[in-house]
């Protein structure tokens, strides 16, 4: 690579500023190529062709040993690619991690260790039920906190109907 001249660089400067260069062409009056759309769709075309072919394998030697094996079985088993498995169970991570742990990445500046996932694949490739696997177990104890909460909040109404009548404080309300 040349070194850039200084001088040149700066009579340019001075030329583009008193409106002396031309508008589709350089300072020098030469009309500058127009781009060819043909030749460049083509040249997308061939690199989209070539990009398909290199492939691009979930990394599922980051998960932790005990998950491997089960990824891998469920690849086996179902013959799905294993990124909508490993995918699957990330989000069900994400989502029992919840606002539970936080990351200070500048001083005083939290955020929370939230994973946003999409799965990509042909219609019928079976994503959702892959999905609605992984998050079965929340799915579950969603519905024990849910019926314990229904049983708090049964037993909060006759304490809080209690406490006004003997004229005591209000129990605080159970919370999910």
């Amino acid at each position: 690579m040349k070194p850039i001249d200084k001088h040149k660089l700066k009579a340019a400067a001075i030329q583009s500023a008193n409106g002396n260069s031309h508008a589709n062409g350089n300072s020098y009056g030469i009309p500058a190529p127009q781009p060819d759309a043909d030749a460049i769709a083509e040249a997308v075309k061939a690199h989209i062709a070539a990009d398909k072919e290199k492939p691009n394998p979930f990394p599922i030697a980051a998960l932790p040993k005990w998950l491997q094996p089960c990824i891998n079985h469920w690849h086996l088993v179902y013959r799905r690619p294993k990124d909508f498995h490993g995918t699957s169970i990330l989000a069900a991570a994400s989502a029992a991690i919840g606002n539970s742990f936080h990351v200070e990445y500048i001083t005083g500046s939290t955020q929370p260790l939230s994973g946003w996932f999409v799965i990509v694949g042909p219609p019928s490739s079976a994503k959702s039920p892959i999905m609605r696997t992984c998050m079965k177990p929340l799915f579950e104890m969603e519905k024990t906190f849910r019926q314990d909460l229904d049983d708090q909040l049964s037993q909060w109404e006759l304490d809080k109907a209690a406490a006004s009548q003997r004229k005591l404080k209000e129990p605080p309300k159970p919370q999910l």
